[in-house]
């Protein structure tokens, strides 16, 4: 799920960018555009020096909504439940260090 940044159809791309990483790239050179003119996901890790997993995911539950990340146990992408929030970094999880960000 890609959120594409508003706008991104205005910005100019020069020549010698596109000539140079469609050579580098190939076929994959259209989805990386993709990808750079989008959001990036929102990723928090546990630390699990100071915290346990489940405490975290419990505290953190009431506000954001947490996915797991495949490859990482303590690794959550993370969302606001009501509208856009960005501040995750001023929870008392945060605070404390409990969490990365």
């Amino acid at each position: 799920m890609l959120e594409t940044i508003p706008r991104s159809a205005d910005i100019i791309i020069k020549d010698k960018f596109v000539e140079r990483y469609k050579a580098l790239l190939g076929k994959d050179y259209d989805t990386f555009m993709k990808y750079s003119f989008a959001y990036i996901r929102k990723t928090i890790r546990v630390n699990t020096l100071k915290a346990k997993v489940s405490d975290v995911k419990k505290s953190l539950s009431k506000d954001w909504e947490l996915e797991q990340v495949p490859w990482c146990k303590e690794g959550f992408w993370i969302k606001y439940r009501v509208g856009k929030r960005f501040d995750i970094g001023n929870t008392p999880e945060h605070q404390l260090g409990r969490i990365y960000v």
